[in-house]
């Protein structure tokens, strides 16, 4: 009987090897990132970057390992790697953190700090909607169907760090918009994860939103923070530990 595990730890390098190997018997990239998810696990290596590997060698790239990058060091937040990172995720909206990382040789963190705190491209959807139609001055809505993350956004609590950073976030980016609650069964960003055919995504119109969105905004679902359990709420309280000296 054949005997097979999933290695849980390894090397960029050893990984590397496995597709240089794997390359050079002829073995395509699709195929050999569905085998380094057999033996490694689902998160060791994306697609898009075997097959990256895969035309590095055929450019006659030889070693596994990183190349060091003279005149700087290989974690340092330059200018040219902000561009690069740019880029890179203009040209691909579906490159991951550790992607970038490996295509600069640079570490996750500081991927992921160019990336989200110096190009903010967390802030896709409704941040980078106005900025490209250029409607920046209107009166901005925001609807959520999650009782508690309004509560969150609405009351000054003494919550975890977690929730502070991310309100502050928010309130950052939107300062003057309104949040309101749409009911779940009413907020078409739910269909899919409700179970919906493809064709009656189509009929739903979606990207309209819910029809009551052109009446008169007295007429639109109650904006309160009623039925809101208070123990998801207090979950988020910032922990505090006493002891006695």
């Amino acid at each position: 009987m054949e005997r097979r595990c999933i290695l849980n730890s390894w090397s960029k390098e050893e990984v590397r090897a496995v597709i240089r190997y794997e390359w050079a018997r002829g073995v395509s990239g699709t195929e050999i990132h569905n085998r380094l998810v057999e033996v490694y696990g689902p998160g060791v290596m994306s697609k898009q970057m075997v097959r990256r590997w895969c035309r590095t060698f055929s450019d006659g790239r030889q070693q596994v390992e990183d190349i060091p990058r003279a005149g700087r060091t290989r974690t340092a937040t330059t200018d040219a790697n902000v561009r690069k990172v740019d880029d890179m995720i203009r040209a691909n909206r579906r490159i991951t953190i550790d992607e970038v990382a490996e295509e600069l040789g640079i570490s996750h963190e500081r991927a992921q700090n160019i990336t989200h705190d110096i190009l903010r491209y967390r802030k896709v959807s409704a941040h980078s909607v106005q900025l490209a139609l250029n409607i920046t001055d209107i009166e901005t809505i925001f609807w959520s169907d999650s009782m508690v993350t309004l509560f969150w956004l609405k009351d000054k609590g003494d919550w975890s760090a977690f929730v502070v950073n991310r309100i502050k976030e928010i309130k950052l980016l939107f300062p003057k918009s309104d949040w309101c609650h749409i009911p779940g069964y009413m907020n078409p960003a739910d269909l899919i994860s409700r179970g919906c055919s493809s064709s009656k995504l189509i009929e739903s119109r979606w990207w309209e939103g819910p029809s009551w969105l052109l009446e008169p905004s007295h007429t639109w679902p109650v904006n309160e923070l009623i039925n809101c359990e208070a123990s998801k709420i207090l979950l988020e309280r910032r922990k505090v530990r006493l002891c006695n000296l």
